[in-house]
């Protein structure tokens, strides 16, 4: 989730982080046109980062953890045929596997047992060459577990339901994934909400954080890919495309993606808000990020479309794409490096979303985000090569702000070393990034039937900078 100076319902956390480019100061030189050998010496240097002691995680989680790290690891690992770290990724897993042995106790995809079983997919996929059925077998217990005493999960990607259906739809097809697919379709028929422009999904009250029972004790409505809506969208639209209840699933995309469509606000400097209260107050969005915004809904309306055999779905795709790749960097309110809402999402998403719709505007768009992740690494913080996140530590005074390693996937130097990797590779499907929802994607490792357009190695002039 973003980390604003407001939580997701808009109230103020103390003193505002400062935004965009007041973070984002350029450390290094533009590398421009030459960008590709720059990036592959930072990845190198991050690579180093982490290696010997410094590469033990403080968790086995996927987005913050020792799961995250063996998937970067062996992806990179298997893309660039790097022996050594594929070694390192299966001792990071091993490692991850034996800690594992004293339980999770969250069963979400970015911090609990879902994320544990699609970093095995991953694995699978690129390392072992076999299949960790034993392994399957029991966090799909798990997991069927706690649907069948949890009355009313949360939907969301992050940490609900939609992310085991993610994790479901990456392990291999056994009696056992498609029993959790069609359970976690059950669930999310059993949550759906009526609503004037169709079929949606409601945060509950037992689910809201303090500060948002405060503004909206009955619940609200998520807008964003992380926590909401979208992402819900992804995981229908991954059972359609596996043949996997497709006709239940294909109906409720049909039902629900109208009344996501309806929340647009074409007077808003960002059209699809953070969230919608019941009685319609909105909370404005993040303008380029994957969690929030309408990059990240791109992603799920591209997708949903394809699934259905949508075109009018994905040309409002491709138009909020584009959008998002016309937001001068300096009014991007980016502030830091991460794949959540920082310079790695913003130049992998649209480099992504240019691949899959064969739009030169928004490959540029990546590319030109990728110069600035590379130019504003800080010299003052040299571990993993100056990449860095925002955190903020509470005070009596408010909130203070400042720049922090951080070794995690989603918001730190794993996810920047996969983005800069896969741009080094482009012709080979980024399979890592499932876990964002982007494996249904034309040129990724899901289920998509889509057809992607070749992938192209060097621009024949980058985008301009503002």
């Amino acid at each position: 989730m973003s980390s604003n100076a407001t939580d997701p319902m808009g109230r103020d956390r103390g003193t505002p982080a400062p935004h965009g480019l007041e973070w984002l100061v350029p450390g290094a030189d533009d590398p421009g046109e030459d960008w590709r050998g720059e990036a592959a010496d930072s990845l190198e240097r991050i690579l180093e980062s982490f290696s010997g002691e410094s590469a033990e995680a403080a968790s086995v989680a996927l987005a913050g953890g020792g799961a995250g790290l063996a998937v970067m690891l062996a992806w990179i690992g298997a893309t660039f045929d790097r022996d050594e770290l594929l070694l390192r990724a299966e001792t990071e897993w091993n490692r991850t596997l034996h800690r594992l042995a004293s339980g999770v106790a969250w069963p979400g995809l970015f911090s609990g047992t879902a994320g544990i079983g699609w970093a095995a997919a991953q694995l699978d996929r690129d390392l072992f060459g076999d299949h960790s059925e034993d392994v399957y077998e029991e966090l799909d217990r798990a997991l069927l577990d706690y649907l069948s005493r949890t009355t009313a999960p949360p939907v969301e990607l992050i940490a609900g339901i939609a992310g085991i259906g993610v994790y479901a739809l990456a392990r291999p097809s056994a009696p056992g994934s498609d029993r959790l697919l069609r359970e976690v379709l059950c669930r999310l028929e059993g949550r759906i909400e009526q609503r004037p422009g169709g079929t949606t999904w409601r945060k509950l009250p037992e689910h809201l954080v303090e500060e948002e029972r405060a503004f909206a004790p009955a619940g609200f409505f998520n807008l964003g890919l992380s926590h909401g809506v979208p992402g819900v969208l992804l995981f229908l639209a991954g059972l359609v495309n596996r043949g996997v209840e497709a006709e239940r699933a294909g109906s409720l995309l049909e039902r629900s993606v109208p009344w996501l469509l309806a929340q647009a606000d074409d007077s808003a400097p960002v059209r699809y808000a953070k969230c919608v209260t019941l009685d319609g107050i909105r909370r404005p969005s993040l303008p380029v990020a994957w969690c929030y915004g309408d990059l990240g809904v791109s992603v799920a309306l591209l997708v949903a479309g394809r699934a259905v055999r949508r075109p009018d779905w994905e040309a409002h795709a491709v138009d909020l794409a584009r959008r998002c790749a016309a937001v001068p960097t300096a009014k991007a309110e980016i502030k830091d490096h991460g794949l959540c809402h920082g310079a790695a999402g913003a130049a992998h998403l649209l480099r992504r979303l240019g691949d899959a719709t064969g739009d030169e505007t928004l490959r540029l768009a990546g590319e030109r985000w990728m110069r600035v992740l590379l130019a504003t690494r800080r010299a003052d913080l040299p571990k993993f090569d100056g990449y860095f996140r925002i955190r903020g530590d509470e005070t009596p005074d408010g909130i203070r702000w400042y720049a922090d390693s951080d070794p995690g996937l989603l918001m730190g130097a794993a996810g920047v070393a996969l983005v800069l990797a896969s741009a080094l590779r482009p012709e080979v499907p980024p399979a890592w990034d499932g876990f964002l929802g982007l494996g249904e994607l034309p040129g990724g490792v899901g289920t998509s039937s889509g057809k992607g357009v070749d992938r192209i190695t060097a621009p024949g002039s980058p985008a301009p900078t503002e």
